[in-house]
């Protein structure tokens, strides 16, 4: 059986955009390994996403990924 994990990293929008956008953070990228039934990874899958509220990586987020 085939086991899919997926992350998220996600980016803190600037907090004078927070109330229009009616979110605090945004996904700037996603990640995904599929694994076999022994935990073997069988194929991976990397996406960047440009960011719509913020032209910058949060320097704490930047550190962390």
């Amino acid at each position: 059986m085939n086991r899919i994990f997926v992350d998220f990293e996600m980016n803190v929008v600037p907090r004078q955009l927070r109330q229009s956008a009616g979110l605090r953070q945004e996904i700037i990228e996603i990640g995904a390994v599929r694994m076999d039934g022994n935990y073997q990874v069988t194929d991976t899958f990397r996406a960047y996403i440009h960011p719509q509220y913020s032209d910058f990586v949060d320097s704490k987020i930047y550190r962390l990924t």
